[in-house]
């Protein structure tokens, strides 16, 4: 991805930046797909982590206007190494987040690409360091198990108005958890709207 001179006036929040070459990956976990970039000492990925607006992240993470994804992170090797790096996680929205477990997934088999093979990446995130292991590289596709830690035990909690038992806990991040008696699609339409 090329970035390219851009009006500082714009009201999006869009700085002035000149002819920066961003390479990034592309990547999904689970089912949520991650804009990928490693921002090593000195690269213009570096410089970007360290300007980039809210703004900027949810644009470039928008999915008609930009590279469409349901987070962003940047990876940065912590004392020279790719098998030790921060991962600073960002939303869809722009806003910065202190992990996210099928982020950690990715970030792992990226890191272990990056590394050389490396089988167990760690990574200094905003909720800790955590552990991962890459099970098995299937080329584009791989197998990662992660550590994630529990801050607050699950615990059931009421919803005002809602039909469903609802469950809140802090494993990494904030989780709700909704139990369905059913694996009928069309039931879980209820859950979006």
């Amino acid at each position: 991805m090329q970035i390219r001179k851009t009006d500082p006036q714009r009201e999006d929040g869009w700085r002035l930046w000149f002819d920066m070459n961003i390479q990034f990956s592309k990547m999904q976990g689970a089912g949520n797909d991650f804009i990928v970039i490693c921002a090593a000492p000195g690269s213009d990925e570096e410089r970007l982590r360290d300007t980039v607006t809210e703004q900027q992240i949810a644009r470039l993470c928008h999915r008609k206007l930009g590279i469409g994804a349901d987070g962003l992170f940047f990876l940065s090797p912590v004392g020279g190494s790719a098998a030790r790096l921060k991962m600073d996680f960002y939303n869809c929205d722009g806003y910065r987040a202190s992990m996210c477990g099928n982020g950690l997934r990715c970030a792992s088999f990226f890191a272990s690409r990056l590394s050389g093979g490396t089988k167990t990446p760690v990574f200094e995130t905003d909720s800790g360091v955590l552990s991962t292991q890459v099970l098995a590289d299937h080329g584009s596709r791989g197998e990662v198990q992660i550590t994630v830690l529990v801050n607050e035990p699950f615990r059931e909690v009421e919803c005002a108005g809602s039909p469903f038992r609802i469950f809140y806990g802090v494993a990494g991040v904030p989780h709700a958890v909704v139990l369905l008696d059913t694996d009928d699609p069309e039931d879980f339409d209820v859950l979006t709207h």
